[in-house]
């Protein structure tokens, strides 16, 4: 991927199931982890300041990428 790093030969199909496994396992993690096992204290308080933003209705919630690059 990177001209100057490390050359694999590895699928766009094989990248993206492994991005699909990543994600299932954050989402596993975040169900039956408490936030404070995931996540640094930094990652937490800047997540507790969007929420509050998207709850104050400073900015609007958004659940895909498609929604964020629109």
């Amino acid at each position: 991927m990177n001209e100057n790093g490390p050359k694999h030969n590895i699928s766009e199909e094989k990248i993206k199931a492994v991005l699909k496994a990543y994600h299932l396992i954050g989402e596993f993690l975040e169900e039956i982890l408490p936030p404070e096992l995931l996540y640094n204290d930094h990652f937490r308080k800047g997540l507790d300041e969007a929420l509050k933003d998207v709850k104050s209705g400073k900015t609007r919630e958004i659940r895909s990428f498609d929604e964020f690059t629109s």
